[in-house]
């Protein structure tokens, strides 16, 4: 603001009335009847600028009746209380003040002067005027603020427009802090703002640059000052910084962030986001030193309200944030718009605010929180389906929760990496909870290892296949670091060397090593696998399981044993031994739900000495000594001694001394019979020599 001095010479000093006109515009009225038109000589020449000539006929000037006859100016408050006089309004330099000057006590037409310029302190000369005695008060100058960059005003002295773009600062409660440069009218230096763009260097203590403080770079401008763009760099759109008085305008064309996300957020240089914000928001498609910020965050606006997660509260938020992508598929959109996601306000699991609702402009959730029923031993929440992904359902089970709701253990809903550990075998694996289905399903072959209570070391890779188990490829974890190994082979590739301790006790008995390590066990891959044994028709047509011919007693009884509608490699084995009834464990293994039928027991004969057989269970070199007795069909009856795990026919000492063996005499014929004596046996056997007649019997084999 500039005050200038209204210092008027009344050449006519001491006259009451103007000197005779010259010729008849000399003296005429202007402003209104309250100023002369007077010659330019008769003013002094420092003084002539401050008069209106366009009033008067050229070369006249309008000059107030009271500088004219030497009358002194009425006395006023101005500026900040100062003291001033009251000069016409209409004067150019005062009309230029506008709504600086106070009317105070002044007429109507007129505005109250002060004597100093409240600026310099200088005097202005409107106290100095002929008439008038001169100011009775020192200057009042308006303090100064800004870092002494900016002057306090009174309100009433900056124009109404400009009073919402200002701050107090350091001024007084009715005063406001007026920048120098806008005081001078002088357009700011020119700078480099917001990633390189044009701008101007414009002090922080205007609000508006203050609130960017920590945007703005300072661009090489004076201290208290920041470089504020040109244009808008989301919008594009001038801010009037380079508009300023003064300032030829820029002199590039806007450049705007480019758009991302589909145009829902903009790319923003990393120093235009605060540092706390960086982590919460990703590059997507823009440039190196950029991150992908949206519009909703720029714009600073509360999100609109939502229904979440089985219906709580919740705000619709940008799927461009990370921590929203990442649940893009379990998120509803429910109200929200097309790249928008309904966020809750509280984690459902934990019932820990999500920040969703604490955005700026937002006052904050309305709801109390909610949270998913615990299961999984408080290690899992229960999570309404649709909310799991679908390639997931199937690995979980509803364990304890309600219907329609599926048990899902932390750990997957946090896409925290499992602990590692050593499984089967020491190979890699990872902690995975038990109530995992398929880790309860073996949670007696799985290892605790080093896992937590409720956890099993479940194997990166099958030991058995060396496929991919995917317990090494879980949200978070960065796979494997081990290559693929699993357990060797035996028993020609139809099973694998097991270590024993990893093998049930009820099973470690019906095993060998068969070529494998000491410690180790060739357990068939029908018995690893889980799968039910297939059935089958056994020996007399009971009720079997094809088993493998890799178990020893399977082997051992290949040639006894049918291989019904079994494997290459199998035999069908009875669920119960046909001689004694008792279960042989073919129709127990894992995933087998038991026989079906009752045992079925070879009939007894001979006097409950024997069992009838089918031949093929005798040995072919016995046949032909046994009979069939009171068997049907042509079954054989085998003698008790002769059916594992019997070891034979009791020895005995026949005639003239001659080796011989206890046989069932229900089982000798006539002629056997006359060949044979009592001898050492039993009273219902009879000793039958080990040769007849230089022949061997086949009872002492």
């Amino acid at each position: 603001m500039i005050v200038v001095s209204l210092a008027l010479s009344c050449v006519l000093a001491g006259c009451d009335e103007p000197p005779p006109a010259r010729d008849t515009d000399l003296y005429a009225s202007c402003y209104d009847g309250r100023g002369l038109c007077i010659m330019p000589e008769l003013i002094a020449a420092e003084q002539r600028t401050l008069l209106e000539a366009d009033r008067c006929r050229s070369p006249l000037l309008c000059a107030p009746r009271t500088l004219v006859r030497g009358q002194g100016a009425s006395s006023c408050v101005s500026l900040g209380e100062a003291e001033g006089r009251c000069v016409l309004a209409q004067l150019p330099l005062v009309a230029s003040q506008g709504e600086r000057l106070p009317r105070s006590l002044c007429a109507q037409d007129e505005r109250c002067v002060p004597c100093f310029d409240p600026l310099s302190g200088e005097n202005t000369g409107a106290c100095n005027l002929p008439g008038d005695p001169g100011p009775k008060q020192a200057p009042r100058v308006f303090g100064r603020c800004c870092g002494d960059a900016g002057r306090c005003l009174p309100r009433a002295a900056v124009p109404a427009d400009q009073r919402a773009q200002l701050g107090r600062e350091a001024c007084h409660e009715d005063e406001l802090c007026v920048p120098q440069f806008v005081l001078d009218k002088s357009a700011p230096p020119s700078c480099e703002s917001v990633a390189g763009s044009e701008g101007r260097c414009l002090p922080s203590c205007l609000p508006a640059i203050g609130q960017q403080s920590e945007r703005l770079p300072r661009g090489g401008c004076a201290t208290e000052q920041l470089c504020a763009p040109c244009f808008d760099p989301l919008s594009g759109e001038p801010t009037g910084s380079c508009a300023l008085p003064g300032d030829p305008g820029p002199r590039r064309a806007a450049s705007p962030f480019a758009t991302c996300c589909g145009g829902g957020g903009r790319c923003l240089p990393l120093d235009q986001i605060p540092a706390e914000q960086r982590d919460d928001l990703a590059q997507h498609e823009c440039g190196a030193s950029q991150l992908c910020a949206p519009q909703l965050l720029i714009d600073g606006r509360a999100p609109k309200s939502c229904r979440s997660l089985s219906g709580v509260e919740g705000r619709c938020l940008s799927s461009c944030l990370p921590s929203v992508q990442q649940q893009v598929d379990r998120l509803p959109r429910a109200t929200c718009g097309e790249a928008e996601r309904c966020v809750p306000c509280y984690d459902p699991f934990t019932g820990v605010p999500t920040d969703a609702c604490s955005l700026p402009g937002d006052a904050g959730p309305a709801e109390p929180a909610h949270t998913f029923a615990r299961c999984c031993s408080g290690a899992g929440s229960c999570v309404p389906p649709e909310l799991v992904a679908e390639s997931q359902r199937d690995s979980l089970a509803a364990e304890s929760c309600k219907s329609a709701q599926l048990c899902v253990p932390r750990q997957l809903l946090e896409s925290a990496a499992p602990a590692s550990c050593a499984s089967l075998g020491g190979f890699e694996g990872r902690c995975l909870p038990e109530c995992l289905p398929l880790i309860a399903s073996q949670s007696e072959r799985l290892p605790r290892a080093s896992c937590a209570t409720s956890q099993r070391c479940a194997p990166c890779y099958d030991p058995f296949s060396g496929e991919p188990t995917g317990a090494c490829s879980l949200p978070g974890d960065p796979g494997p670091s081990a290559p693929r190994a699993g357990f060797k082979t035996c028993c020609e590739g139809a099973a694998h060397c097991v270590p024993e301790e990893l093998v049930p006790d009820a099973q470690r008995t019906l095993l060998a090593t068969q070529g494998c390590g000491g410690d180790q066990l060739c357990v068939p891959d029908q018995l690893t696998s889980g799968a039910a044994p297939v059935r089958c028709d056994s020996v007399g047509g009971a009720e079997g399981r094809c088993v493998s011919e890799c178990v020893p007693q399977i082997a051992a009884q290949s040639n006894q044993l049918p291989r019904s509608s079994c494997g290459a490699a199998e035999r069908c084995a009875p669920c119960y031994d046909p001689f004694s009834g008792e279960p042989t464990g073919s129709c127990e293994l894992p995933g087998d739900p038991g026989p079906e039928r009752p045992a079925l027991l070879f009939p007894t004969c001979c006097e409950a000495h024997g069992r009838c057989v089918p031949p093929e269970l005798v040995p072919e070199d016995k046949r032909s000594m046994l009979a069939a007795e009171s068997c049907k069909e042509d079954a054989l009856c085998l003698p008790s001694a002769l059916i594992p795990p019997a070891t034979g026919l009791p020895a005995c000492t026949g005639p003239s001394g001659a080796r011989g063996a206890c046989v069932p005499g229900c089982l000798l014929s006539a002629s056997q019979t006359l060949i044979t004596t009592q001898s050492t046996c039993p009273s219902w056997a009879r000793c039958v020599p080990c040769n007849v007649l230089g022949t061997p019997s086949g009872v002492c084999d």
